[in-house]
């Protein structure tokens, strides 16, 4: 009896268990480790010196001098103070990486927008081109067929006048008495 008593509340406290576990499993959340850090620049090198300024991640500094675990640091702003040699590196931070690819992003959709613009007006151009080409095939016929009806007037009035010409001669000689 008390066997089945005992496997009753281990059943029990197995069960128990594995709806606590599942409910904790079923209530996870992601979450992210913050990337910003924030350092102090001090007065001097340890934690009894006063807070100057408090730094960033991506703050520039220049090192001014250096020892085993401190660097005295200049800001852009020309504040100087000392910080923990460990929090400083020559390499970009991230944040500066990623904004830096936002930028050349945003340069290339705006040039790919003007390629394609450029590429339209290439095609409307094209277009235009063509139609030109014909008209102008069309006026070189029209002024090539003027020129041959220009040289046949041309004859034609040479001829009208040596006609009347002749046929003036002709008829003042006729006139003519002797």
């Amino acid at each position: 009896m008390r066997m089945i008593r005992n496997l009753k509340s281990i059943i029990f406290l197995a069960l128990l268990s594995i709806f606590t576990f599942s409910a904790g499993i079923v209530d996870a959340r992601t979450q992210y480790v913050s990337d910003e850090l924030v350092i102090t620049m001090r007065a001097g090198k340890g934690n009894e010196f006063k807070i100057i300024k408090m730094l960033t991640a991506g703050t520039a500094l220049e090192i001014i001098e250096e020892d085993q675990q401190y660097l005295r640091v200049r800001t852009q702003d020309g504040q100087e103070g000392w910080v923990l040699k460990q929090y400083i590196t020559s390499e970009a931070p991230k944040a500066k990486i990623i904004a830096g690819l936002k930028q050349e992003i945003d340069r290339l959709k705006t040039e790919s927008k003007d390629v394609i613009k450029l590429m339209n007006e290439r095609d409307n151009l094209k277009t235009l081109n063509g139609r030109l080409s014909t008209e102008t095939e069309h006026l070189r016929k029209e002024n090539s067929r003027l020129k041959r009806l220009q040289i046949l007037w041309w004859f034609l009035a040479g001829a009208g006048v040596f006609f009347i010409g002749w046929i003036t001669g002709r008829v003042s000689r006729k006139k003519k008495y002797y």
